[in-house]
C-alpha cells in the first residue's frame, strides 16, 4: 500500500494532466497543535502525552482544471515538543489533495478541501517503546487565497492533519492528529 502511494504521489508530481488550465507551486508554514496521544511509561503503563504549539511547513505542486477544482501534491513536516518531558513528536505526510475555490470577483478566494496520503511519524514517548510508525495520512480544511499579482497570491487557512493506522516493530500505536493554521505563498506558471 505504501508502494502504491508513493508511486501516485511522485506520478501526479511530475505530469501535468491535459485538463490543467495552470499549474503552481505553494510554500507554507504554521502552527501545529496536536492532540493528546498515548504510550507506554517506563513501567509499561498506558500514559497520556500533551504538547505545546509547534511549527509545520510544506510544500506543494498542483494543477487547476479550470472548474473551480485544484488537485495537489503536498509534501509537510510537523513537529511539536511535549509537555513535563523532552520528547518531541512529529509527522511528515505525503498527501494528494483536492481543494474546491468559491470562485467571486474579488482579490479573495475561499476554499475548501482534504487529502490522502502516506504519513510517518513519533509520538512523544519517554518509555523504553519506540513509537516511531507509518500509516494513513488524511486532512481536511480550507481557507482563503488572496491575490497579491497576477500569478502571486498568499495563502491564510486552516488544516486538520492525522496520521492514522499506523504500524511499527513493536505493535504500539503512533497514531496522532491535531490543528494547524497555515500561511503561505502560491506562484501560479
Amino acid at each position: 500500500m505504501k508502494k502504491i502511494v508513493l508511486a501516485a504521489v511522485f506520478i501526479c508530481a511530475l505530469s501535468v494532466p491535459a485538463f490543467a488550465r495552470e499549474a503552481y507551486v505553494a510554500i507554507t508554514s504554521g502552527i501545529w497543535m496536536p492532540d493528546k496521544t498515548n504510550y507506554l511509561n517506563s513501567s509499561f503503563n498506558p500514559a497520556d502525552a500533551t504538547y505545546d504549539s509547534g511549527w509545520l511547513i510544506g510544500g506543494a505542486y498542483g494543477v487547476s482544471t479550470g472548474k473551480n477544482l485544484r488537485i495537489e501534491t503536498e509534501l509537510s513536516y510537523r513537529q511539536a515538543p511535549a509537555k513535563g518531558n523532552s520528547n518531541d513528536s512529529w509527522a511528515l505526510g505525503m498527501l494528494v489533495n483536492l481543494w474546491y475555490d468559491f470562485k467571486n470577483s474579488s482579490i479573495f478566494t475561499p476554499y475548501a478541501g482534504g487529502g490522502l496520503g502516506f504519513g510517518h511519524s513519533h509520538v512523544s514517548s519517554p518509555g523504553p517503546v519506540d513509537h516511531t510508525g507509518s500509516g494513513l495520512a488524511y486532512q481536511a480544511g480550507g481557507g482563503v487565497d488572496i491575490r497579491i499579482a497576477q500569478k502571486l497570491s498568499l495563502d491564510v487557512g486552516y488544516r486538520y492533519f492525522g496520521v492514522a493506522d499506523t504500524s511499527n516493530s513493536n505493535n504500539t500505536s503512533t497514531d496522532i492528529d491535531g490543528s494547524t493554521i497555515i500561511g503561505g505563498v502560491r506562484m501560479r506558471f
